[in-house]
């Protein structure tokens, strides 16, 4: 028996394979080739993107806000910060520790105002007070002399009497007069702008005298929020009686009490 055996289908299927490898390697390349590229494009967007951000986040703006006394290029100058910056950089706790260093500036807040400007809040040093130290000097509610404010405006402010600015041994009784001011100040404005004078003594503790008519007033030691609110209840009282002209003096050391001097008619 002679067997023939054939080899054109096996020659087939290898060729069929060999097409078959051939392709995936293709599409296997293709995809990669693909891949690479859109990566490429992204992080190439991304960049430009990022570019452009950098170009809208510039400083073109510095706006300064609640300065009353400090010039504004004052401000500026302490914060100096170059336009060319950009926004996003900025350091703005160190930059309003900057402005907080001039001697007038209480407090400084900075924030970024997307795309391009930066803002500055400040709240400046106020005086409660004028002291004698060589020459009446502005004080602020901390005990500090801002000598900054002489010829910048017109000082209409208690005169703290009978203390010494430069004595510390007097630095107690200083403190209670300042103390006193920054309450009655917060409290009872209107009181605050009749005092003409105010001082302290071992004896009386804090005393002051009103512009209207130079009275004394004699406060004593604590409740000053609660004794000048009983003092102008009293003094608008007498003011409506039209008794006002005839007071000598006022005591408020006693607990919910005002005592009401009236002068002697001769």
């Amino acid at each position: 028996m002679m067997m023939v055996y054939s080899t054109y289908r096996s020659r087939t299927r290898r060729k069929r394979r060999t097409v078959h490898k051939s392709r995936r390697v293709s599409f296997r390349r293709v995809g990669l080739g693909v891949l690479v590229l859109t990566t490429t494009l992204y992080f190439l967007l991304r960049i430009a993107t990022w570019l452009n951000a950098r170009e809208l986040f510039v400083l073109k703006d510095i706006r300064v806000e609640g300065n009353r006394v400090v010039a504004t290029d004052d401000i500026l100058a302490k914060l100096t910060v170059e336009s060319s910056q950009n926004l996003l950089d900025l350091d703005l706790r160190r930059l309003a520790e900057r402005v907080k260093a001039h001697p007038l500036i209480e407090d400084a807040h900075i924030t970024r105002r997307l795309p391009s400007t930066l803002l500055v809040s400040v709240r400046e040093k106020k005086p409660v007070a004028l002291i004698e130290a060589d020459g009446l000097a502005p004080i602020d509610e901390h005990g500090s002399l801002l000598p900054e404010y002489q010829g910048t405006q017109q000082l209409d402010y208690p005169v703290i009497t009978d203390i010494d600015y430069k004595d510390p041994r007097q630095k107690p009784a200083l403190d209670t007069v300042l103390a006193f001011l920054n309450r009655i100040r917060r409290d009872q404005f209107t009181l605050y702008s009749e005092i003409s004078e105010v001082s302290y003594s071992p004896n009386a503790g804090i005393y002051f005298y009103l512009n209207s008519g130079a009275i004394p007033v004699v406060v004593g030691n604590g409740n000053f929020s609660e004794k000048g609110a009983h003092l102008m209840a009293v003094i608008q009282l007498l003011q409506a009686e039209q008794k006002f002209s005839g007071i000598e003096y006022f005591d408020l050391r006693f607990d919910n009490q005002v005592v009401v001097k009236e002068s002697v008619q001769s």
